[in-house]
């Protein structure tokens, strides 16, 4: 095989390369010239070389020049030692021809001919310029080689570099005859690291210099090319690039294979030609996006110059643009939290109260403004726990306001935000103005830190600004809002949270407004997608506890460069957590963690009880000291930072806590009540504090400036002075913390007391009372229990027939309380849709809302609420005592669906409907055909015998019985019930609940008290905790207490509090459960002890037993 020893740099007319197989072949630049071939230039022919040293070899008109070893071996030095020998190769050569011999035949040592031993080895290269002197020719035509007598005219010399020091008399290179052309192309370089997130430096522009030599002619054209119109490169994406000449600007544009050229997306680089002259022209460089970098390989694109002049002749050239790879850094970062110092804090709160706030949530039934509203108090209780606080309120929707006005106290500014209300549309350019001009008002505290809150559910409509034909312009946060908001956070050095409440939220709407104006940095949008998990997100973000930021930040602590790139791996605690993201795929080395494979986040327990959220796409984290911390430690995470074509770099990340103790945090409390004079017990007001290491809260105070409220014992004994309700502070402590907050007494008449979406306490009487907690984590506290007959009550439901929602037929609905007992009224009427698919249309074409009738003698003010906008339930809540004894409501609304648009349909369908009263009972029936007046009709009544109801509602609350007789329904959530004396009927509902029984609750061996369970599951993680009911279980045989047995379809425990030295006083059925249920294999083999302990072991019983 050929040995490639030198590349065609630069020629000029025809110049053909004879190897060593005979054949014969035209040269141009770039092409590889071979050990052994013989170059001849013809008449109008001179040729550049370039040897695989760096040597060079120029060849004038009319030459040859034979490649073997001893012209591209620089390490001869023999030239004027053998010119004898070079003269008798050239005679030898001469008279080959003149005998007619073939001088190119291959196998032959020398170029033609027999020459000397002294010639056919060991010397140098010769380079002959033909100068055609007068000579007499032996053969009638000139074949006399030219020999080193003659006198060579000196611009007509040539020389090789053959490692000889270089003469002092260096002759010029060969000056191309008129009409001839000569180009020279520098090459250039561009780096990725001027690209945007470039780390490595450089720029990724270049500007070199093209000369043109055009014989004395005028330029005609000049253009750009690749070979075959492509390159050797690859996007990040391994996409191949092409290449394109736009001759309309003089640029050649290096694209993705497969789109169009034309589009900037599509485009890694151009090379633009500029300050065309006949003696030169510059090219520019700029390289667009990065290429792929493959190891081992120099990323270069090879371009060719093609140049023609007026005298029809043209020529090529070509020069790489070597393109330099950008590299990830990663940088050592270090963040600092002390959990209880005390930190005073000016809070800006901007709250979105468009109408879409009043949308229904799936988190305890609560709409979107009741949550956040819950949410915003929860968020200023825990920045009182750090310090004092001073607040200051902007709303939004189609517009904005300042109802705080200035800077107030805590307790100011949460009864404004419990009174918000929402509508309208959603304006983020007048929020932010707003906000602005808020944190100006009076009334900050000095030297405090400044912290915003944005919340919204969803994306701006509306702007400050219309074009003439009256629509938004502007809409949402441009760049020089951003900017200016920005300056605005920095100048002030106010560190502000945006935070997307529900699925519609949109988060790049909210990222120009999230930043941090103290380190003048970028924060991360917080999405919550579930309601319920809204106010412990925003607990994480009170500074103190945790610590939020971007590892790739664009430079510190680590960037992914313009490749762009990831976080592959978090390390810590010696566990590995990995990402990829061209994969999409995830690893962890431990169950103590969870990645989204939507988000790309992993959230990591760490061993010292932190909780640690790293979004590997974004680099974006967060660090939540848990609970259990205690003490000095660091946390130390190790991360990696991939970029788009595989480089790497890794550091470490730590975070120094130092945790004096969980700070205190005692929260406000409401108080629902039929009793004027009321005990409430510490632990109800404890339930919704937290803080300070689990250490024992204990009641030390309680004050009142307009009522009587006293502290005796456990509990606080309040009386308020106009029986309308009234308020009082009381002080919880824990080790060395103390902390107040404000409870509010309401004061109800009646037996029903009922719960909103707030965290309440409700407590019941000396009557039967019908306790509703709502949503909410509630606490509900029973009064002395038992059961009442609750009376007669008859109730008439009616759908007029014909079409639905006619204009004007406000009659066509009605309920009438035909008979029912003093005292008692409607609460509430439901209508359910659901199953027909079919709705209640109040909103858009066609439709028609809720409106009363002539016909109702229930007024729009008798009315607390309608369910608006489409619906498939209708509820009608009323003010309490309005919908009394002989009372109707007549109404008209709109209805569709395949089988729901006349009064008729209702009796058809055999709609449900839903009556429910103050005495805490309802009545549930469904519209029949009415085939006397047509259109449909129900009438349902009840004599209801009514046992004291504690209803939990939604939310996770504890419900207290008391003694005597009661019903707690636990509801959604995870609940605690405590039937307290007497016979109880408990329903945990939804979630894990624990049934609790206290000494004392149990009665007598005559007659032992009797509770049911109606649907113990411990599969769900229902627990009955008998702890305390049973004395000295510990160190004793656990069947001296505990026995169990089947009746019926019932497993029955039968309790006996003392053990064996006392009797049986308690049972707990459990209805429609078997022990086989319980233990969860067939226990027809198992002793009582046996199953006890499976149950103990399973933790379905707690038991204070060792």
């Amino acid at each position: 095989m050929a040995t490639e020893i030198g590349v065609v740099k630069a020629l000029i007319g025809a110049v053909t390369v004879t190897s060593t197989d005979g054949s014969v072949r035209t040269l141009q630049v770039g092409d590889v010239v071979y050990a052994n071939d013989l170059i001849s230039t013809g008449a109008e022919g001179a040729i550049e070389i370039e040897f695989a040293d760096g040597s060079v070899m120029d060849l004038g008109r009319s030459s040859q020049a034979l490649l073997d070893a001893e012209v591209f071996d620089p390490t001869n030095t023999d030239i004027a030692d053998n010119q004898q020998a070079v003269t008798d190769d050239v005679d030898a050569i001469q008279q080959a021809i003149l005998e007619g011999q073939d001088p190119t035949q291959a196998g032959q040592e020398t170029a033609a001919g027999a020459g000397t031993a002294n010639g056919n080895e060991g010397h140098d290269a010769v380079f002959v310029d033909y100068l055609n002197p007068e000579l007499i020719p032996e053969a009638g035509f000139d074949t006399t080689g030219v020999s080193n007598t003659f006198d060579f005219p000196e611009s007509d010399l040539l020389f090789v570099d053959n490692g000889d020091p270089e003469p002092s008399d260096i002759p010029p290179p060969v000056t191309p005859p008129p009409g001839e052309i000569a180009i020279e192309a520098p090459s250039s370089l561009v780096s990725e690291g001027g690209l945007l997130g470039g780390q490595s430096g450089g720029s990724a522009s270049s500007t070199e210099t093209i000369s043109l030599d055009l014989g004395g002619s005028d330029l005609s054209s000049i253009s750009l090319s690749t070979n075959g119109n492509t390159t050797s490169l690859l996007t990040l994406d391994g996409q191949s690039i092409d290449t394109a000449w736009d001759s309309s600007t003089g640029t050649l544009i290096g694209y993705i294979s497969g789109t169009d050229s034309a589009n900037a997306a599509n485009q890694i680089f151009t090379v633009t030609l500029g300050d065309i002259s006949n003696s030169q022209a510059s090219y520019t460089v700029e390289l667009l996006q990065p290429v792929r970098d493959v190891a081992g390989v120099t990323e270069n694109i090879n371009v060719n110059v093609d140049v023609s002049n007026n005298a029809g002749e043209s020529s090529s050239a070509s020069f790489d643009v070597t393109i330099q790879d950008d590299t990830p850094v990663a940088n050592p970062a270090q963040e600092s939290i002390s959990v209880g110092d005390a930190v005073n804090t000016n809070l800006l709160l901007v709250l979105d109260v468009s109408n879409s706030m009043n949308e229904t949530t799936d988190f305890q039934g609560m709409t979107k403004l009741e949550v956040m509203i819950k949410s915003s108090l929860n968020l200023i209780e825990q920045y009182e726990a750090l310090g004092d606080v001073m607040v200051n309120l902007v709303t939004f929707n189609s517009g904005s306001e300042n109802p705080t006005d200035v800077w107030v106290d805590t307790a100011k500014a949460k009864d404004i935000i419990n009174s918000l209300s929402a509508s309208g549309e959603t304006n983020y350019d007048a929020a932010l103005a707003e906000a602005v001009d808020a944190f100006n008002d009076p009334g900050k505290i000095d030297g405090a830190q400044n912290v915003a809150y944005f919340m919204s559910d969803g994306a701006p409509n509306e702007s400050n600004q219309t074009d003439a034909d009256g629509n938004y312009i502007g809409v949402g946060i441009d760049g020089s809002e951003q900017q200016a908001w920005e300056q605005f956070l920095a100048d002030n050095d106010i560190t502000a949270h945006a935070l997307g409440m529900g699925a519609d939220a949109v988060a790049d709407e909210l990222a120009p407004i999230a930043y941090d104006g103290v380190k003048e940095a970028d924060i991360p949008v917080i999405t919550v997608t579930d309601f319920s998990q809204l106010a412990d997100t925003l607990v994480k973000t009170v500074t103190g506890n945790s610590v939020s930021g971007d590892l790739l930040d664009g430079g510190f602590p680590a960037s992914a460069g313009a490749d762009g790139g990831w976080i592959s791996q978090i390390s810590i605690d010696g566990v590995n957590y990995t990402f990829n993201q061209q994969t999409n795929t995830a690893s962890a080395g431990s169950a103590l963690a969870s990645f989204d494979t939507t988000t790309h986040v992993w959230t990591i327990a760490t061993a010292n009880g932190g909780i640690l959220t790293v979004d590997m796409d974004s680099g974006e984290y967060s660090y939540n000291v848990g609970d259990s911390a205690s003490g000095t430690f660091t946390e130390e995470i190790n991360y990696t930072v991939t970029d788009g074509d595989g480089d790497t770099a890794s550091n470490t990340f730590t975070v120094d806590v130092d945790v004096e103790l969980s700070t205190l945090v005692v929260s406000d409390n409401l108080v629902i009540t039929n009793q004027d004079s009321v005990d409430i017990p510490d632990w109800a007001l404890f339930a919704n504090d937290s803080g300070a290491d689990g250490q024992t809260y204990t009641l030390t105070d309680a004050t009142s400036t307009t009522d009587t409220v006293s502290v005796s014992g456990s509990s606080v004994n309040f009386d308020d002075t106009d029986s309308n309700g009234g308020s009082f502070n009381y002080q919880n402590q824990a080790g060395t913390q103390t902390d107040s907050a404000n409870v509010s007494v309401t004061h109800v008449n009646g037996s029903v007391l009922e719960g909103s979406f707030r965290d309440e306490i409700l407590i019941g009487g000396n009557d039967v009372d019908f306790i509703s907690g709502g949503a909410g984590n509630d606490v509900l506290i029973g009064g002395v229990g038992g059961s009442f007959d609750a009376g007669y009550r008859q109730v008439t439901a009616s759908v007029a027939s014909g079409q639905t929602g006619i204009a004007g037929n406000d009659n066509q609905f009605s309920f009438v309380l035909a008979a029912a007992a003093a005292a008692l009224y409607v609460t509430e009427i439901r209508i359910s849709l659901a199953d027909y698919n079919a709705f209640f249309d109040q909103a858009g074409t066609d439709s028609y809302t809720f409106t009363l009738g002539d016909g109702s003698s229930i007024s729009s003010d008798d009315i607390q609420m309608v369910t608006d906008g489409d619906t498939n339930e209708l509820v009608i809540r009323f003010e309490p005592g309005t919908f009394t004894d002989g009372d109707t409501l007549s109404f008209g609304i709109d209805t569709d669906g395949r089988t729901m648009n006349t009064g008729e349909d209702f009796g058809k369908q055999e709609v449900p409907f839903t009556v429910s009263f103050s005495d805490g009972t309802s009545l549930d029936s469904t519209y029949q055909p009415d085939t006397t007046n047509g259109g449909s009709s129900a009438t349902v009544e009840d004599h209801p015998i009514v046992t004291e109801t504690l209803n939990g509602g939604a939310g996770d609350d504890i419900l207290v019985g008391g003694d005597g007789e009661h019903i707690l329904l636990g509801g959604e959530g995870n609940d605690t019930l405590v039937g307290g004396g007497g016979n109880d009927i408990l329903t945990g509902g939804e979630g894990a609940d624990l049934f609790v029984w206290h000494n004392g609750d149990q009665g007598t061996a005559a007659t032992p008290a009797n509770d049911i369970v109606t649907d113990f599951n411990g599969s769900e993680g229902d627990v009955l905790d008998l702890s305390d009911i049973l004395q000295g279980e510990e160190s004793n045989d656990i069947t001296d207490y505990i026995s169990v047995a089947e009746q019926g379809d019932n497993a029955v425990l039968s309790l006996t509090p003392d053990g064996d030295a006392g009797d049986m006083t308690q049972t707990i059925t459990l209805q429609n459960t078997s022990i086989d249920q319980l233990v969860g294999s067939d226990a027809s083999g198992m002793s009582n002890a046996d199953i006890i302990n499976s149950l103990i072991n399973s933790g379905q019983i707690q038991v204070d037993h060792s």
